[in-house]
C-alpha cells in the first residue's frame, strides 16, 4: 500500500512539475533587417538576458539566413532584455516582457545599421558571436552557448546555420542528406554512417564549435556531398578530468553510456561509450488471396508472427600528446555497430471454393543472427613552421575494416495432407535452407598534407594520398532438402 502511495505521490509530483514547466514556456520571435537595404541579416548573434541580471545570459542563438528568429524560453513571468549584435554592425537592443497571459511575444522588424562610429583609445567589450562566416565555411561556437552545458550534440545542430534536423533526429547540410563528418579535422566513418545515433551520445559540452565546410577542398575526398561537418572537440588548456554517466530505459530496451576527459600535463585523453538494447515485441499479420481460376485452390490464407531483439553500441578514444611548442602527435580508435535476432513462423492453407475443404496446408519458421561493425583508427604527427605558425605538415594513417555475418535459417513443416510433401514442395518451390556468411573490407590511407600562407590572404594547400583496399567474402548456402 505505501509503495502505491509513494507511485502516486511521485506522478503527481511529476505532473505538476510538468504543468509548471509549460505554464512557463514562453515565444519571443522577430526579424532583424538591414536599416539601409531592408534585407534579412542573416547569422546575428542573439543574447536574451533578464533585466535585473544582465551579466548571465539565458538564452544564446542565431537570426536565420533570412534575419528571422523565433527562440523558446523555459523562463518565469519578468523583465528581460535582448541583445543583438553582428560583425561591422551597431547593436540592438529591445526590452521586453514576458507574461503568464501572453505565450507569444513577437518584437516584430528590428533594424540594425552599418558602425560607423570611430573610436581612439577606448577599451571596447562586446559578445563574442556565436557565428563565424568565412569563404568556404560557416563555424557555430558551441563553447559559449549555454545550452552546451545540459544539450548533447544532436541538439545543439538544430542552431548551427546551414544544418537541419527533423522530428525523427535526420540530418541534413546544406539541403542534403548525403555528407561527411569529421571530427578534429579528421575523417570520422562511424559518424559519417550513423551521425544521429552517435552524435546523440556525444555531451556538448566537450565539443568547442562545430564547423560546416560548403566548398571542401581536394584532399577531403567530399565528391557528391553536400558539405562536411567538423567537429571541433575542446582540448582545454586545465588539468584534471570530467565524466559523465547516463542511463535511460523503455518498454522494450535499455541505454547506457558515459563520456570522459584526462588532462594530464601535455597529454590529454578522451573516451565515449554508449550501448542501445531493444527488444521489440511480438508483431502479428494475416492477409488472403482469392484465386478466381480454380475451385480446388481458391482461398490462399496466411497467419504469422514476427519477434525481434537487438542492440546498438559506440565507442571512441581519443588521445594526443604535445611534444613541444610545434609537433604534436594524435591517434583516435572506434567503433560502432550491432547485431539483431529475428524468428519468424506461419502458417499457409489453402481452402476450395467452399471454404472448409483444405487443398494443402503447412507451416513455416525462420530463425536469423545478423552483426555488423565498423572499426577505425587514426594515426597523425603534426608539425608546425617555427617561423610562420600558419605554415604545417601532417603525416597521417587510417585504418578502416567492417565485419558482417549473416546466419538464417528457413524451415517448413506441418504438412497436411501428410504423403504429398515432397510434391507439394517441388510445386510451391519450398525448401528448408541455411545460408552462412562472412565478409570484410580493409582500407588502409596513407596521407601527407602541407599548407603554407602566400601573403596575407592566401594559403596554398598540397598532399598527396595512397589507398589500399582489400575486400573478402565467404558465403555458404545450403539446401537441407536436396
Amino acid at each position: 500500500m505505501r509503495q502505491k502511495l509513494l507511485l502516486l505521490a511521485l506522478t503527481v509530483l511529476c505532473s505538476a512539475v510538468s504543468l509548471a514547466q509549460s505554464q512557463n514556456a514562453f515565444t519571443v520571435k522577430g526579424v532583424l533587417l538591414d536599416s539601409l537595404t531592408n534585407e534579412g541579416e542573416p547569422y546575428a548573434t542573439i543574447r536574451i538576458v533578464k533585466k535585473s541580471a544582465p551579466q548571465k545570459a539565458i538564452k544564446m542563438a542565431v537570426t536565420r539566413a533570412q534575419g528571422k528568429f523565433q527562440e523558446r524560453l523555459a523562463v518565469p513571468p519578468g523583465d528581460y532584455l535582448l541583445t543583438i549584435t553582428s560583425i561591422g554592425k551597431s547593436p540592438v537592443v529591445k526590452a521586453f516582457a514576458l507574461k503568464s497571459t501572453e505565450k507569444v511575444v513577437d518584437l516584430g522588424t528590428l533594424y540594425t545599421s552599418d558602425d560607423v562610429n570611430q573610436l581612439k583609445g577606448v577599451e571596447v567589450v562586446a559578445q563574442k558571436p556565436l557565428v563565424k562566416v568565412d569563404v568556404d565555411k560557416i563555424e557555430y561556437n558551441v563553447e559559449d552557448d549555454p545550452d552546451s552545458k545540459t544539450n548533447n550534440v544532436l541538439e545543439m545542430l538544430r542552431k548551427v546555420p546551414l544544418v537541419t534536423v527533423d522530428g525523427e533526429d535526420n540530418i541534413q547540410v546544406n539541403g542534403s542528406s548525403s555528407f561527411k563528418v569529421h571530427v578534429n579535422g579528421k575523417p570520422n566513418t562511424m559518424m559519417s554512417n550513423n551521425p544521429k545515433e552517435v552524435l546523440k551520445s556525444m555531451p556538448a559540452n566537450a565539443i568547442k564549435h562545430i564547423e560546416v565546410i560548403t566548398s571542401p577542398g581536394a584532399k577531403y575526398d567530399a565528391e557528391g556531398v553536400g558539405g562536411i561537418l567538423n567537429i571541433v572537440t575542446t582540448s582545454g588548456g586545465i588539468e584534471g578530468y570530467t565524466a559523465n554517466l547516463r542511463v535511460g530505459a523503455t518498454n522494450s530496451g535499455a541505454n547506457a553510456g558515459g563520456y570522459a576527459t584526462v588532462k594530464k600535463g601535455k597529454l590529454t585523453v578522451s573516451a565515449n561509450y554508449s550501448f542501445n538494447y531493444n527488444d521489440n515485441p511480438r508483431g502479428y499479420n494475416t492477409n488472403m488471396r482469392e484465386n478466381y481460376q480454380s475451385d480446388m485452390e481458391r482461398y490462399l490464407e496466411f497467419d504469422g508472427s514476427f519477434k525481434g531483439k537487438g542492440c546498438f553500441q559506440y565507442g571512441s578514444l581519443e588521445a594526443s600528446y604535445e611534444i613541444d611548442t610545434l609537433r604534436l602527435v594524435s591517434l583516435s580508435f572506434g567503433l560502432y555497430g550491432g547485431g539483431n535476432d529475428n524468428t519468424t513462423d506461419g502458417r499457409t492453407t489453402m481452402f476450395g471454393a467452399n471454404h472448409s475443404d483444405v487443398a494443402y496446408r503447412y507451416s513455416n519458421f525462420g530463425f536469423s543472427d545478423n552483426s555488423w561493425y565498423s572499426i577505425s583508427g587514426n594515426v597523425d604527427y603534426q608539425r608546425v613552421s617555427k617561423k610562420n605558425k600558419q605554415r604545417m605538415l601532417t603525416f597521417s594513417y587510417r585504418l578502416n575494416s567492417n565485419p558482417q555475418t549473416t546466419d538464417s535459417k528457413t524451415l517448413y513443416d506441418g504438412f497436411e495432407p501428410e504423403g504429398d510433401r515432397e510434391a507439394l514442395c517441388k510445386r510451391l518451390l519450398l525448401s528448408d535452407n541455411k545460408t552462412d556468411g562472412k565478409s570484410n573490407t580493409f582500407e588502409n590511407t596513407f596521407q601527407v598534407d602541407y599548407t603554407t600562407p602566400i601573403g596575407k590572404i592566401h594559403t596554398i594547400e598540397t598532399g598527396a594520398k595512397y589507398i589500399l583496399f582489400k575486400f573478402r567474402k565467404l558465403m555458404r548456402y545450403v539446401d537441407m532438402m536436396a
